[in-house]
């Protein structure tokens, strides 16, 4: 006699043992889940007569059980609003050792933090509306790896548009963020070594060790980054507008080093353009937008302001280059996206 309530709004896994009787094993069954909190206080229980079909049981005896718990002031009933989980006092304490919440900061400083208080909720629901209004029922499905076509053709439209950078919608991959494109990048590498920038972020470091390379860390100076220490690496990856922490924009000079770099050795480069969306940056950007069409790859998340959880993504935009793995690099635009997705720290 288990059910699950998801017909009436609660989704709780009811298991009453009838051993000592109907009425007592739904009153113990409602009883632990009030007590466990699998029923959180002010749940609406279900009516009588609809947990009753659902059980298979009489409404007698679920109106008896909930009378019972009602005198035992686990439940309380009014008329009107129904049958309702009480708020029991041991259920407000907190639990041992749990730490108090911290107060909220009144300037969030961290790098990589939007601004969410500036987040277009309103142009954002709308256009949300509009799009399952119209979109097909495959939309639902998992689809194209890639990501959906509509969207990697208006990327490309914005991408030749803002950011100089021509690249047609099957050149493109959605991704969940830049986290999840510089794990693709390392896996295609097949454990090969990637230069990136020192400082610069050890979360960064940490996804391409995870995922099976090896970081070859390389200075920043004044200039950006030295393309003289690159050594053996297969790819590097370069922050050329605002380099972080120090802010400084790759220099003529050192971006032309790096595409001779790059049709010298073999190599890859990988740039990310984090802040190119703004107007501030925009001359910036043009400055460094002049890779090699050979061996180059684009990384880079949507325009701030976003939110880190509402509309969080990414993509690539990579050109037909190759590596020294024997693995094509084309095969990570035609295989599934890993099922880990990493989030940047907060």
């Amino acid at each position: 006699m288990d059910d699950f309530w998801s017909g009436v709004g609660v989704d709780l896994h009811l298991e009453p043992d009838a051993a000592d009787g109907r009425r007592v094993g739904l009153e113990r069954a409602l009883r632990d889940a009030v007590r466990d909190g699998r029923l959180a206080p002010g749940t609406r229980l279900p009516a009588t007569r609809r947990l009753a079909a659902e059980l298979g049981i009489s409404r007698g005896t679920v109106k008896s059980a909930y009378d019972q718990l009602v005198a035992e002031g686990y439940l309380t009933a009014r008329q009107g609003s129904g049958t309702r989980v009480a708020e029991l006092p041991a259920l407000r304490e907190e639990a041992p050792g749990t730490a108090p919440h911290a107060r909220a900061p009144r300037f969030d400083l961290r790098p990589g933090s939007p601004d969410v208080g500036a987040f277009p909720a309103a142009a954002w629901l709308r256009a949300l509306r509009r799009a399952i209004a119209t979109a097909p029922s495959l939309a639902y499905d998992y689809g194209d790896p890639r990501g959906r076509i509509e969207l990697r053709t208006a990327l490309s439209g914005y991408l030749g548009r803002a950011r100089g950078v021509l690249a047609p919608p099957e050149r493109i991959v959605i991704t969940s963020g830049y986290v999840q494109g510089l794990a693709l990048l390392t896996r295609v590498l097949d454990g090969a070594s990637i230069a990136m920038e020192d400082p610069g972020l050890p979360f960064h470091r940490e996804v391409v060790r995870r995922n099976g390379g090896t970081v070859l860390p390389v200075r920043v100076d004044e200039r950006g980054v030295r393309p003289t220490e690159l050594g053996e690496a297969a790819a590097v990856v370069v922050t050329p507008a605002h380099q972080y922490p120090t802010g400084v924009t790759l220099h003529p000079e050192r971006r032309r080093a790096l595409t001779d770099w790059a049709r010298a050795r073999g190599g890859s480069s990988s740039r990310t353009t984090t802040t190119a969306s703004s107007a501030t940056t925009a001359s910036r950007w043009a400055r460094c937008r002049a890779w090699p069409r050979a061996r180059s790859s684009t990384w880079a998340p949507p325009p701030r302001p976003s939110a880190p959880h509402c509309g969080s993504a990414g993509w690539c935009c990579r050109r037909s280059w190759s590596t020294r793995s024997p693995t094509p690099s084309c095969t990570a635009t035609t295989t599934p996206r890993p099922s880990g997705s990493w989030r940047s720290p907060s």
